[in-house]
């Protein structure tokens, strides 16, 4: 719409009073200027405002498609229970035998070390991991007195007897070791293998038992944190089978010889 759309009268009014003539905005332009506003004055657009997609916040399309949906956080949650600390190492029960003794007793010297080395990070102590876990038998006690201590300074409760597992873990690696030793050229392999089968009972309870304390110790009873096996445990697992596949096959064998030796006239 142009000047020559206004009344003609209209026209020789504005001419005789001097005003200039002109020509009223288009909806486009009135869009645009409200848009403007609204931009300026900081607020979102007004009902009727035609803006352009990009200048609205990407918050405000995203409340637009659901007004229902809950606000996103860029905090990822941590595994465990809320408080869990890493002063020692976590793992659930259920996965601790089932590694422990899936293994042959191997998993133990990863146990070990994993202990030692988170105590030593937690702490800032000068010790070395390698060598509290190859020398196990003389630095047990200590691992129980430290868990022990974490678990009186932070008022948690977990009935038990440091010394106790302990004492039983040094006993049955000492008497393992002793009996290897001294049976072999004495004893029928046989029971050399099954020797070694029992002794892992004692030599598990007591270890479980220094783990549970330590679970509490870092508030995490359970081991939530560390109940689902890895690939690196399918691989312990893996070896561990071999192990128990070789005693169970050497002792059935020798087993065996025996029994049909016994049959012979």
């Amino acid at each position: 719409m142009g000047a020559a759309d206004v009344p003609a009268r209209r026209q020789h009014r504005l001419r005789r009073s001097g005003r200039r003539i002109q020509s009223p905005p288009d909806r486009g332009q009135l869009h645009l200027a409200g848009a403007g506003r609204a931009a300026v004055a900081g607020d979102l657009p007004r009902r009727g405002d035609v803006v352009p997609a990009r200048a609205i916040p990407r918050r405000t399309l995203m409340d637009d498609r659901n007004l229902y949906a809950p606000p996103i956080s860029d905090v990822t949650p941590v595994a465990g229970p809320v408080g869990r600390t890493n002063e020692f190492f976590v793992v659930s029960p259920r996965k601790f035998c089932l590694l422990y003794f899936g293994t042959f007793g191997l998993y133990q010297l990863y146990w070990l070390y994993m202990h030692w080395a988170r105590y030593r990070r937690a702490h800032s102590v000068a010790l070395s991991p390698v060598t509290r876990t190859l020398f196990a038998v003389f630095y047990t006690h200590s691992l129980t007195k430290r868990i022990d201590a974490s678990l009186r300074a932070s008022a948690r409760v977990f009935a038990w007897k440091p010394a106790f597992p302990a004492t039983v873990y040094v006993i049955a690696q000492v008497v393992g070791l002793v009996v290897d030793l001294a049976a072999q050229s004495r004893v029928a392999a046989s029971a050399i293998d099954l020797f070694d089968v029992l002794i892992l009972l004692p030599l598990g309870w007591a270890l479980l038992k220094i783990q549970l304390a330590a679970n509490a110790a870092c508030a995490d009873p359970q081991g939530e944190s560390n109940q689902l096996l890895t690939p690196a445990n399918y691989l312990w697992l893996m070896l561990g089978a071999a192990l128990w596949l070789l005693t169970l096959t050497t002792m059935a064998g020798v087993f065996m010889a025996d029994y049909v030796g016994e049959l012979r006239p």
